[in-house]
């Protein structure tokens, strides 16, 4: 199981700091799943985190990607 499906099963289960720490694993990885990551809807619970924000800067999705 990689580590965004990681994220994902702790997001759905509102495990937010277990989430936030899989998708730093995933980055790190540069697992390809995270290309989904502003729009994918297993990561609505995790959209108002500052975590997933800055995640989002970090690998450097697009602005425009909503």
């Amino acid at each position: 199981m990689g580590a965004s499906t990681q994220a994902i099963i702790y997001a759905a289960k509102g495990d937010r700091d277990s989430a936030a720490s899989w998708l730093n694993v995933a980055a790190k990885q540069e697992d390809g799943f995270l290309l989904w990551l502003k729009v994918a809807p297993e990561f609505d619970p995790l959209r108002d985190d500052p975590r997933f924000k800055k995640l989002i800067d970090q690998i450097g999705l697009p602005a425009s990607i909503q």
